[in-house]
């Protein structure tokens, strides 16, 4: 049995009472439909940053700010193409969910082929190709 190193107090239980009613509140605020899409276009810029520099994207936080705004930036142009794709793979994905569509190989390839629009050959971008492995 587990014997913890510390004596529960009042001091320990006030506290611990303080933040449970402080957690309920944080809980039932309703956020400001303005902070949401501020927070969500944060969320998504940071994703869409994070994701591509994985890649070996080199655009910076900034610049896929501004891509996301989209305003013109000075940079490689796969690497514009690159952050713009996957901005719109992520659109595209989002709709998917809201419409509730299946989650099937079409709209698998048809992600790929957004994500690799002018970075991979056409056929080699959004198309089964037979011969390869598709799955596990």
């Amino acid at each position: 049995m587990y014997n913890p190193k510390y004596n529960l107090n009042n001091k320990i239980l006030s506290n611990l009472t303080a933040i449970a009613e402080a957690k309920g509140i944080i809980d039932r605020a309703k956020i400001l439909p303005q902070q949401e899409l501020r927070l969500r276009r944060q969320a998504v810029i940071r994703m869409t940053h994070h994701s591509t520099e994985i890649e070996g994207n080199r655009l910076n936080m900034g610049q896929v700010e501004a891509l996301y705004a989209k305003k013109k930036i000075d940079a490689p142009d796969r690497d514009i193409y690159e952050v713009k794709n996957y901005l719109n793979a992520l659109k595209y994905i989002e709709k998917v969910i809201a419409d509730k569509k299946p989650i099937t190989e079409k709209v698998i390839l048809k992600i790929h082929k957004l994500v690799t629009n002018k970075t991979l050959a056409p056929q080699f971008s959004g198309h089964y190709r037979p011969g390869t492995k598709t799955h596990g």
